[in-house]
């Protein structure tokens, strides 16, 4: 549907089929990540396949707008620049359209729009070289690193990634948004990740902070940060849900500021981080041929989950602490696949085939 709906300038419609059109500058960039997953989890070649012009024409029409730093800047008045629902980011006479980034509207370059072009370059590059395209991949790879280091050495004031260039940034040139994509892509070191997370999700850090549109984003930026970061922001993160509950809330809202609850995507969210994050169901092969099973069993004491893996498998998890403080961890799959394990911070096991998998752990104090 999505694909049906581009338009001339190679872009995907936030919504269609409507009478309004509307183009959001991320929204096509964030359907190229809904082709990247549907292929992973149902490994459908040839429907793939049929993306690959419309999704080069995205990654094409953002490459046609970097500028003279190497960043994406100068887009057209008719491409809303949305980002997310940040109260400190509303409109102005000057500047109409709501969820923008403060830094950056003079000049028209929000680094935000950078760094998520340079990841979904990265994911676009693993999907194409998947399908049988080696030649796009290598070059949306090369792309993508251009675009990485020119965020380096424009966008970062040698702690944080700002806003917009770091020489015009101000107290509101700084969000977690940029932070977040800073670790997706690799622009900011690893070694540095959590520190920046840490700091960036701390209560008092004055930066603008995501909002239900971006909390998926944040989680995988956890996860991918390692040292505990993930568990140690769970709890924080769930704050919203939990207030959303106790307002007898039965869908979720689409954000904190009109409460309007009318079942956006992002309402997916604790979902898939219990199934994929806690549970640890981790499909790491295109159509779920292959499985990384990593549970998070620090976050619950035990659980049951069943988890949907493509078309025509199922995934059952659980596990129980014992007595001695040991925890039996079982995973059960309806057909048997290739699986991985990694429990904590330990190295991932390679197990073959499989159709049923019991680990024991024993946290350390």
């Amino acid at each position: 549907m999505f694909a049906a709906s581009v338009t001339a300038e190679g872009l995907t419609q936030s919504r269609y089929p409507s009478h309004v059109p509307q183009i959001i500058a991320s929204f096509p960039l964030y359907w190229i990540l809904q082709v990247s997953d549907h292929y992973l989890y149902f490994g459908d070649r040839t429907y793939t396949r049929s993306f690959l012009p419309r999704i080069d024409g995205v990654l094409e029409f953002f490459e046609t707008h970097i500028d003279e730093l190497g960043l994406v800047g100068n887009l057209p008045s008719d491409v809303w620049q949305y980002v997310d629902w940040v109260t400190t980011w509303g409109a102005t006479d000057e500047h109409p359209d709501k969820g923008v980034p403060t830094s950056g509207r003079k000049s028209n370059r929000h680094t935000f729009f950078s760094l998520i072009y340079a990841w979904v370059l990265q994911k676009a590059a693993s999907l194409v070289q998947a399908v049988g395209r080696p030649g796009h991949a290598q070059e949306y790879e090369q792309r993508a690193n251009a675009v990485i280091q020119a965020v380096r050495k424009h966008c970062q004031d040698g702690q944080f990634v700002t806003d917009s260039t770091a020489d015009i940034a101000d107290e509101l040139a700084y969000s977690q948004h940029c932070q977040v994509f800073g670790v997706l892509t690799g622009t900011i070191e690893p070694l540095k990740q959590a520190t920046v997370l840490r700091r960036a999700f701390a209560q008092d850090s004055g930066f603008s902070k995501c909002s239900y549109v971006m909390q998926f984003y944040a989680l995988r930026a956890f996860a991918m940060a390692g040292d505990g970061v993930y568990e140690e922001m769970w709890s924080q993160v769930w704050n919203p849900w939990r207030r959303m509950l106790r307002n007898n809330l039965t869908t979720w809202e689409e954000d904190d500021v009109r409460q309007r609850s009318d079942c956006h995507a992002w309402g997916s969210v604790p979902i898939y981080e219990f199934c994929t994050e806690v549970a640890g169901v981790q499909p790491i092969g295109a159509g779920c041929s292959k499985l990384l099973f990593a549970p998070r069993l620090t976050l619950s004491k035990s659980i049951k989950a069943n988890v949907a893996l493509g078309n025509d498998n199922l995934a059952i998890v659980s596990w129980h602490t014992n007595e001695d403080g040991s925890i039996q961890v079982d995973l059960r799959l309806d057909r048997a696949i290739e699986v991985q394990s990694q429990i904590a911070n330990e190295d991932v096991i390679e197990h073959g085939v499989l159709n049923h998998l019991v680990l024991q752990y024993r946290p350390t104090r």
